[in-house]
């Protein structure tokens, strides 16, 4: 899952550069880890992550306060989680190589 967004950049955007896809599968494993690994440790610690992201103002709309422990118990949604910031890692490097020209196109006069 922490490659599915660099493979589909690579296949729809050929001018993304290997080390971007590689940070975005990177940032999207790691967010995946740590986000699971924070709801095991919260629930084994007996800390309710609802109560922790409610006096976090509005980043805690990013999360869903209705479920416990944020859902984030579900591996499903870490891997959601992590395939969003898959996603903004890579966009602005793809966005600015269909802007900006390529150098190693001929310039048109």
């Amino acid at each position: 899952c922490a490659s599915c967004v660099p493979i589909l950049f690579g296949i729809f955007v050929p001018h993304l550069k290997g080390r971007v896809a590689t940070l975005a599968a990177v940032s999207a494993l790691s967010t995946y880890v740590l986000l699971y690994a924070w709801a095991r440790v919260a629930t084994s610690e007996g800390v309710n992550l609802v109560d922790v992201v409610q006096g976090w103002g509005p980043v805690a709309a990013l999360f869903d306060t209705g479920m416990p422990q944020l859902g984030l118990l579900n591996p499903a949604v870490p891997a959601t989680y992590g395939v969003l910031v898959s996603v903004l890692v890579a966009l602005p490097s793809a966005v600015a190589g269909f802007v900006a020209p390529r150098a190693t196109e001929p310039v048109e006069r």
